[in-house]
């Protein structure tokens, strides 16, 4: 038996109206006031601020770095004075050294040895010989007196020795010393044109001494007179000989102690050693 009786249930029924029987209710939808809105959103807003300082006062910030004071740098040292030129054959006038301008011998100097560099063949390198074995001696703390003999005068210009500014050469030394002085050489001798050498020039001028030679008294000894006196003064004297077999050659033959003779491997160069044999 049911809890309702036919009748019952159908006056039940015919209350309850026929579209609502098997659905749901429909949402009721209430509208908020703005009022209420806004009060919402300035408590969250309110509650975001609050976070963010707690989140600030938590969080470490980095230490500040204080950069290294940069050193102080220290004052550029004073320009050194500059000192003088020591060697070269031009002076602070700008004119020739003399011999009195000569730098003072610190060291004994031993027996004077005269070295010819001598062959009858030309280009075979005599005065680039003369010219390095003088300033390899003089660098190597020797005295040196280079004699330039030859009328092209190339030892000369080699090292650096301005032509137009020689007053007296090798010609004056064999030809212009009438009164015999010993120490006319002196008034010829350019000193330390690099270190340790001095030098006797040469100019064409010497080419003419050949034939002015020819009717002097000793004229094969006027270059050995010349040098005597300043035996002693210098560990080596080297003579740079012009490519002849003339009256210069023979004065640089009679001074010499020895004979240095360059030569190439070649016929020529070969033949003028013979001839000096």
């Amino acid at each position: 038996m049911g809890l309702f009786s036919p009748r019952k249930k159908e006056a039940l029924i015919t209350r309850i109206p026929a579209d609502d029987i098997g659905t749901k209710p429909a949402p009721v939808r209430t509208e908020v006031p703005d009022a209420v809105i806004d009060t919402e959103l300035s408590r969250q807003a309110e509650e975001a601020d609050v976070v963010e300082r707690v989140e600030r006062a938590f969080v470490e910030e980095p230490a500040a770095v204080t950069p290294a004071p940069e050193p102080e740098s220290a004052p550029a040292p004073a320009p050194e004075p500059e000192e003088p030129d020591l060697y070269g054959p031009i002076g602070a006038d700008g004119k020739l050294r003399t011999y009195r301008d000569k730098l003072p011998v610190t060291r004994v100097v031993g027996q004077t040895k005269v070295v010819c560099v001598l062959n009858q063949k030309g280009g075979v390198g005599k005065s680039t010989t003369a010219i390095n074995l003088s300033a390899v001696l003089g660098d190597m703390g020797r005295q040196v007196l280079l004699v330039d003999l030859d009328p092209q005068g190339n030892s000369t210009s080699g090292l650096g020795i301005p032509k137009r500014l020689i007053q007296k050469s090798t010609y004056d030394v064999l030809l212009n010393n009438k009164d015999g002085d010993p120490r006319y050489l002196e008034q010829v001798i350019i000193p330390d044109v690099v270190k340790g050498v001095d030098v006797v020039p040469a100019t064409l001028d010497l080419a003419s001494a050949e034939l002015e030679l020819v009717m002097e008294f000793s004229r094969e000894s006027r270059l050995k007179n010349a040098l005597g006196a300043y035996l002693g003064k210098y560990d080596y004297m080297i003579i740079d000989c012009p490519p002849s077999l003339g009256l210069l050659t023979v004065n640089a033959l009679v001074a010499a102690d020895k004979i240095l003779t360059p030569i190439q491997c070649e016929f020529y160069a070969l033949e003028g050693l013979t001839k000096l044999l």
